[in-house]
């Protein structure tokens, strides 16, 4: 029972984790993408429409169309997207992050090459060793290194983003902890550092280094070589990001118990009887990060047999900071997600 309380509380927290993901990267993937075909048009397919689909006019998040374009840079080319479709079958080369293929049509016609980059005029920054513009441009030598990451640091001090407890967060995998410590200038800027310091003895940074502090994990999208995609990705593809504060922000119901009580009564008399009799022998409840488990008490005679259940009841919302401009912050983006970088590498 023990057992098996653990892994439920594994498996909850796990799925916190992915929720929290997900929201995070689905945001900040947005506005980046590139075209699938060569082709002249006002309509072109891409391989991902997140970002394009509205813009924010008045404080007022609206679909683009004709009356509220969004201005995009396609291959370095002013042009305005007025609508947007999604296909059918999705094959977005960014799927694994929540990609969604289609198709944006523009304000004047494209002259399009397939693999030139689309990208939004409020779009997040994705940043790429070596220069790459995209995510199909990466190379096997485009390893993590900390000029990128120092680049990342300093876009979000640029826009005013506030630190995590003195330091920004960068999630990573230990593949990319590998390439870090491969990383001639991660490696003269700790040059005289012997085995017997933790960070070389245990290969394992986790404290603040140059306002980064590295937080290893599991949990990041990794994407596997696509060579039959529209724009074929030749290398597998590893996503650490940087987080500032306030990059995620969680909501959640902790009245639990009621919750599950209100939603039962939804079902009618008998059933909700039935579900309160349920509710009157449930001996303890367990609130662990926001989600709650339960355990009833045994059944049998014997007191052998239990049942043991989680519930969470919540969410996850990323914040924006449109009003953020070089008006306000000289040295602001325009982006409407500036909290977060996300750092695409091979």
């Amino acid at each position: 029972m023990l057992r098996n309380a653990h892994n439920l509380g594994i498996a909850q927290a796990t799925c916190l984790d992915r929720l929290a993901r997900n929201a995070l990267f689905n945001s900040y993937m947005g506005g980046n993408t590139v075209l699938t075909t060569t082709a002249t048009s006002t309509s072109q397919p891409v391989d991902d429409t997140r970002g394009f689909q509205s813009v924010v006019v008045n404080g007022t998040v609206v679909p683009v169309s004709n009356t509220n374009p969004l201005p995009v840079f396609v291959n370095g080319t002013l042009n305005y997207v007025t609508a947007y479709s999604n296909d059918a079958s999705n094959i977005s080369s960014a799927l694994i992050t929540g990609g969604t293929s289609g198709s944006l049509t523009f304000q004047n016609s494209v002259t399009g090459t397939a693999g030139q980059v689309v990208i939004g005029q409020y779009a997040p920054l994705i940043l790429r060793p070596n220069g790459r513009t995209s995510t199909a441009a990466i190379q096997s030598t485009d390893l993590l290194n900390m000029t990128v990451i120092l680049n990342a640091v300093a876009y979000l001090r640029n826009n005013a983003v506030p630190k995590v407890r003195g330091a920004y967060n960068l999630y990573l995998n230990s593949t990319s902890m590998n390439e870090l410590f491969q990383d001639s200038e991660f490696q003269i800027l700790n040059r005289g550092v012997s085995t017997r310091d933790p960070v070389y003895a245990n290969a394992w940074v986790y404290d603040a280094f140059l306002d980064v502090r590295f937080i290893m994990t599991t949990e990041t999208f990794v994407q596997l070589a696509q060579g039959s995609a529209p724009v074929p990705v030749s290398q597998i593809i590893q996503r650490p990001i940087l987080c500032g504060a306030g990059a995620l922000v969680e909501g959640v119901f902790d009245k639990g118990l009621d919750a599950i009580r209100n939603m039962a009564g939804q079902s009618g008399v008998g059933q909700m009887q039935q579900f309160q009799n349920v509710i009157n022998v449930m001996g303890e409840r367990f609130m662990y990060d926001g989600f709650y488990q339960y355990l009833r008490m045994p059944l049998d005679r014997l007191g052998q047999i239990v049942s043991q259940v989680s519930n969470y009841i919540g969410g996850f919302t990323v914040p924006t900071d449109v009003t953020t401009t070089p008006a306000i912050i000289p040295t602001a983006s325009y982006a409407y997600y500036k909290r977060a970088v996300i750092i695409e590498t091979a």
